[in-house]
């Protein structure tokens, strides 16, 4: 150990600090968004939908092939794991998972609401489909943390929100139907357990809650231009990636309890107007996408960030934070990813890195590599490990 000592006006000194204190990071995607792997090639699809099984396996249904198939992603490709199950004249079909084996399908056509489980080589269908009068143009169904249901919103229902059990055979009425969207084309994401993001084609961005008998807003209504063909995916409580065919923009949004704002930089992917896209959060920072047009399945990854805060609040963590933008910084907690880069300030305990990949609170250390004269004469007398 020693002291640093203020380096002279004409020498620039690289100091290593060892921090050990009891922190909390903070993860968010307000980072940018990039392709992670290769895609896979889908003959031929249309109007799909993908849920998420595992952090490394999704159920994909569409209506050009009227197939539910499942797909494994190794962290550079998508296969196909088992055999693909024909559903006779879909259309319009909405899949969310119930558990890692275990989907619901909505289908507009035969206006039904089915059950599927995969064996890990067959889907088949389990138990009765429920018949919904008038389902209308492009159904949504998302599970929402309850086990066994999903909240259905439908445009040819008024845009209404109804959640539905499912008891093992059959499908039942879970709450009152409550107006929801009236937008149209909308697309739902679990926040938490009896919480969703909705969107729809007017560019609205809300959150709604279940209180058991109801589902009611919470918070303001975020109304974003320009789109179409929305789709949203939750992978935080508080936090959704966004991307429409009219702006084409990947994004990320964020909910404080009150209003949406968007975070992080934004990725045009060029695609075609009017076409139909899927997006599904598989693990971390990494999303599942697939589109109409192009027909490919990939993935894109955002570069996240995390807030990190010194809980003890002590006046060295003060001093390290106040020049924040003056540091790189590596190690992790248990959980957490490692090489982080100190990108903006958020106040005198806390800083703002890339890289965090969970919530976390505990005692670690975070090694800083200080490279600036202003800050070392500021850090004058302070213990460091060279």
């Amino acid at each position: 150990m020693s002291y640093i000592s203020a380096p002279s006006s004409n020498y620039k000194e690289v100091i290593k600090l060892e921090l050990t204190s009891n922190f909390t990071i903070s993860a968010s995607g307000g980072g940018s968004w990039s392709q992670t792997g290769n895609d896979l090639y889908l003959t031929a699809i249309a109007y799909p939908s993908i849920a998420k099984l595992t952090t490394s396996r999704i159920a994909v249904v569409d209506e050009s092939t009227d197939t539910l198939r499942a797909y494994d992603w190794d962290g550079t490709d998508f296969s196909q794991v088992g055999n693909a199950l024909s559903i006779t004249s879909l259309q319009r079909p909405c899949v969310t998972a119930l558990s890692s084996t275990r989907v619901a399908v909505t289908d507009q056509n035969a206006n039904t609401l089915t059950t599927y489980d995969f064996d890990g080589t067959d889907w088949s269908a389990t138990g009765n489909s429920y018949t919904m009068t008038g389902l209308g143009n492009r159904p949504k169904c998302q599970y929402y943390g309850r086990a066994n249901e999903v909240v259905i919103c439908s445009d040819g229902a008024g845009g209404n929100l109804e959640s539905f059990s499912f008891d093992g055979t059959d499908w039942t009425s879970a709450s009152n139907q409550v107006a929801g969207s009236t937008g149209g084309e909308v697309n739902l994401t679990m926040l938490d357990t009896d919480k969703i993001a909705l969107a729809d084609k007017n560019g609205a961005l809300e959150t709604w809650e279940f209180d058991g008998t109801d589902w009611t807003q919470t918070g303001n209504t975020l109304t974003i231009t320009g789109v179409s063909n929305p789709c949203i995916s939750a992978f935080a409580t508080d936090q959704v990636a966004f991307v429409d065919a009219g702006n084409e923009d990947l994004r990320v949004y964020q909910f404080d309890g009150t209003d949406w704002a968007e975070i992080g930089t934004e990725l045009n992917l060029a695609l075609v107007t009017n076409q139909l896209l899927a997006l599904e959060w598989l693990t971390g920072f990494d999303f599942a996408f697939l589109d109409d047009q192009n027909d490919d399945l990939r993935v894109y990854t955002n570069s996240g960030g995390a807030t990190i805060t010194d809980n003890l609040a002590n006046d060295l963590f003060d001093t390290i934070f106040e020049a924040a933008d003056e540091f790189s910084i590596s190690g992790s907690a248990s959980n957490n990813g490692s090489g982080y880069t100190v990108t903006t300030l958020t106040d005198g305990d806390n800083m703002t890195v890339g890289g965090a990949l969970t919530n976390e609170t505990g005692v670690f250390t975070i090694s800083i590599d200080v490279q600036d004269n202003d800050v070392l004469t500021g850090l004058n007398g302070v213990f460091v490990s060279r």
